[in-house]
């Protein structure tokens, strides 16, 4: 999700099939997986510095990209790592479904709504919760695989579709 491009990123694109962004999402996420505790625990690290500079963006930044692209790579590496554990009908993914429905609609604009703000900073505190559960490691795989779609391309809104409508089923 970089700068400029994070406005076009989560517009919409065409959807394709959940199997075949499991599919995807196994062949991209085949490095992550053999990450060693070491690597993982580094990794993790340097995702939670930028969760960071995301949250402080979020919270009293007034540049709309910035604000969409680092709330938007946390909401992507928590969704991803808690998709696999957790139930999608629980209060804390229905918050952060709702708070991603909220970057959508921030991304592209020029300015912050204080609406979408409060939206996006309540799916960061579900974050928050939702990170309780998340092992290191869960958190290391999630943030690489991002890292591999950005390098990729971008993230668009139907990737987080794709994450809940796969795992809701």
């Amino acid at each position: 999700m970089d700068g400029a491009a994070s406005g076009n990123a989560m517009q919409g694109e065409a959807v394709t099939s959940a199997a075949a962004y499991r599919a995807q999402s196994r062949h991209l996420t085949q490095g992550a997986r053999i990450l060693n505790p070491v690597a993982a625990v580094m990794f993790a690290a340097q995702w939670k510095r930028q969760a960071v500079t995301g949250r402080l963006h979020t919270l009293i930044g007034g540049d709309s990209d910035k604000l969409v692209n680092g709330a938007g790579r946390i909401f992507f590496v928590v969704l991803t790592a808690a998709a696999r554990k957790t139930d999608m009908d629980s209060p804390e993914m229905r918050i952060l479904r709702g708070a991603i429905e909220a970057l959508h609609d921030q991304a592209g604009e020029a300015t912050v709504s204080e609406i979408r703000r409060a939206g996006i900073i309540s799916g960061l505190h579900a974050c928050d919760r939702l990170m309780d559960g998340l092992s290191t490691k869960d958190l290391a795989e999630s943030a690489l695989y991002m890292e591999a779609r950005l390098r990729a391309g971008d993230v668009h809104y139907s990737d987080f579709q794709r994450l809940i409508e796969g795992n809701s089923a």
